[in-house]
């Protein structure tokens, strides 16, 4: 799609899980989603580097 629109296209992965710890701890409150994985500042942090890479 992004060739037949002349458009780039930019991925961004992030992991929020420690995969050595003894036990698996939520680490965050029930509901809770800032300074978590699923915080929407990822999302913003993703929009400030595509703008930084297209340089627009």
């Amino acid at each position: 799609m992004c060739d037949f629109r002349g458009l780039n296209l930019y991925t961004f992965f992030t992991s929020g899980d420690l995969l050595d710890a003894p036990k698996w701890d939520t680490r965050r409150k029930e509901g809770q989603t800032k300074g978590t994985q699923h915080d929407a500042g990822h999302f913003d942090i993703a929009l400030e580097l595509a703008r930084y890479v297209t340089g627009e």
